[in-house]
């Protein structure tokens, strides 16, 4: 399943792939140290998993909530 089609799922059922979506966070989460290894690096997946993030956000706030307070903030 690509990540829009798992969006798309997780908009209309959230209860259902929240197993899911902890798995694709902590994806996220490696890509996101691999970007801080190398912020010139242009990766299409990193990119990715942020527009995934972003549209999951209001879904499964208490998950991505303390990621959103600390992580997002440091990084602006």
């Amino acid at each position: 399943m690509t990540l829009p089609e798992l969006q798309d799922r997780i908009k209309r059922q959230p209860d259902q792939y929240l197993k899911e979506f902890k798995v694709h966070f902590g994806i996220f989460n490696e890509k996101l140290r691999d970007f801080k290894l190398n912020p010139a690096s242009k990766e299409s997946d990193f990119i990715d998993y942020l527009k995934f993030m972003a549209h999951c956000s209001g879904v499964y706030k208490v998950q991505i909530a303390n990621f959103l307070s600390t992580e997002m903030l440091n990084l602006l």
